[in-house]
């Protein structure tokens, strides 16, 4: 494997970031912007085609991998950007991962041409506010289906509405994917996700330790501050590095992809989390306000904590696989 980005990767990432620059944010939304506006959706599609990022070239899409779907997320991330992509790619997964079908196949080509299908691992979904269909987890296996019925429910993340969802089963399509696999991929958009939430809230604390002066002096001088700060630096590149290898182990195949998800969604959701409470911290008494950017980070690494297993399940996880080895 590579251990940094490609060129092409790079100028992804780059162009990602200028792009969602422009875009509304999580900002926007706690000033009122609708976080389900189906115009910023039409915009990322028209314009970047991510959701067609993994889809092969001959049902519609660019025929890229994992890796480079990740790198659209972490700039996502970083913006805390109220778009479905999240759905989106849980919901190309599961596609991706099913064996080839007409239906199989007309999905995944709906999706790459604009289309919000979502992913309900359980009763409660994110992302599904555009979708007139969800990919469903049932006691069965996994099934795409028309979404009968969806109920809005209260969510800490304002960014990232959250809806109860009931499947209409009578015009489901079954699909054979292995669900691990699945949760695989998705832990993997997951991860680096919260790579960008981290990175964010840490860019915000450097940049405030260095302009706020206390006692005559930028209070990034402070060693207690420096420490934090470089807790969190190392958590954000461990947590960094740790989903790198899992997108390419995803792509690849490898025998460790799945001991390599679990890890990446470990180490990333904990490097949100503190690099988002501690951005808070360095700010002092403005960090604590709603005009201050620091709580949406912080609402996002917390909603964001609990799916698909938190943190600590992941890790023994990652323990079982390591101790059932020797």
């Amino acid at each position: 494997m590579h251990f940094a980005l490609s060129d092409e990767q790079a100028q992804l990432a780059e162009i990602a970031r200028d792009f969602l620059g422009n875009l509304p944010d999580g900002r926007a939304v706690a000033d009122g912007h609708d976080p389900c506006d189906p115009t910023l959706w039409s915009r990322i599609t028209e314009e970047q085609g991510w959701q067609a990022m993994a889809i092969p070239e001959e049902l519609g899409g660019f025929g890229f991998g994992w890796v480079e779907l990740a790198v659209a997320f972490e700039a996502l991330g970083g913006r805390l950007t109220p778009a479905p992509m999240l759905g989106v790619g849980m919901a190309t997964a599961a596609l991706l991962e099913s064996s080839a079908s007409a239906d199989r196949d007309a999905a995944l080509e709906s999706i790459a041409g604009g289309e919000v299908i979502g992913m309900a691992w359980h009763a409660e979904a994110a992302d599904v506010a555009l979708a007139e269909r969800a990919v469903f987890a049932t006691s069965g296996g996994l099934v795409l289906a028309p979404i009968a019925a969806r109920e809005a429910l209260p969510t800490l993340d304002a960014t990232r509405p959250l809806f109860r969802v009931e499947p209409d089963l009578s015009g489901a399509i079954a699909l054979d994917a292995d669900v691990e696999r699945v949760r695989r991929r998705c832990e993997v958009l997951l991860a680096w996700e919260a790579v960008g939430v981290a990175q964010a809230a840490l860019d915000q604390a450097v940049e405030y330790a260095k302009i706020r002066h206390q006692y005559g002096k930028a209070i990034g001088s402070f060693q207690a501050l420096q420490h934090m700060a470089a807790d969190v630096f190392v958590a954000v590149e461990s947590a960094r590095s740790a989903a790198w290898y899992a997108a390419w182990a995803v792509d690849s195949d490898a025998a460790d992809a799945r001991l390599a998800a679990h890890t990446a969604r470990a180490l990333a959701g904990d490097a949100a989390f503190r690099a988002t409470a501690d951005n808070i911290q360095i700010h002092g008494g403005i960090g604590f306000t709603w005009e201050h950017d620091a709580h949406l980070y912080f609402k996002r690494a917390r909603g964001s904590l609990d799916l698909l297993g938190a943190p600590r399940d992941h890790r023994h996880a990652v323990a079982d696989a390591l101790l059932g080895a020797l």
